[in-house]
């Protein structure tokens, strides 16, 4: 394992203490996970990253409604995960669940926008030929990415450059 980042030392170190004290599935618990499943793919670590992602997702899973924004983006954030491996057949079945489970008036735009980006970048890996029902998707992110403002600017830059904007 590669030396840990000063912010990733912090979240275990955090997350040790948590842990200590507080539920595996605890909310403050499941946080200082998503934030070091952030870190980690940040530096190209993704199978660690997902497996973060995944006990994030379980413990959700056991405190939130099935419609719950919170669980649709931890859905979403390990189906980007998984697309970052190369596991879309594993994640399009996510992203789908998230898109189609999700109240959208809990999301802020640019989590809209990653939503369906992460859907359409799955749709086409899974099934090239879906290329032009993704486009749509895609085109509706780059939307709420540009209503993201600054925010949105990263997301908008990919969803211009899968359009070939």
């Amino acid at each position: 394992m590669d030396k840990p980042t000063a912010s990733e030392a912090q979240l275990l170190q955090a997350l040790q203490i948590q842990l200590g004290t507080l539920s595996s599935d605890d909310p403050t618990v499941l946080e200082t996970r998503s934030n070091l499943a952030l870190a980690l793919s940040a530096q190209s670590r993704h199978v660690e990253a997902e497996a973060e992602r995944r006990k994030v997702l379980r413990g959700l899973l056991a405190l939130r409604s099935p419609d719950a924004p919170d669980l649709a983006s931890a859905r979403q954030r390990l189906a980007q995960v998984l697309l970052d491996q190369d596991k879309a057949v594993e994640a399009l079945p996510l992203a789908r669940q998230a898109r189609a489970d999700v109240r959208l008036d809990g999301l802020s735009d640019v989590e809209r926008g990653e939503m369906e980006m992460t859907l359409a970048l799955a749709m086409v890996a899974v099934d090239p030929a879906s290329r032009s029902a993704a486009r749509l998707r895609v085109e509706e992110a780059l939307q709420y990415f540009l209503k993201g403002g600054t925010f949105g600017e990263d997301g908008a830059t990919e969803a211009r450059s899968w359009l070939g904007h």
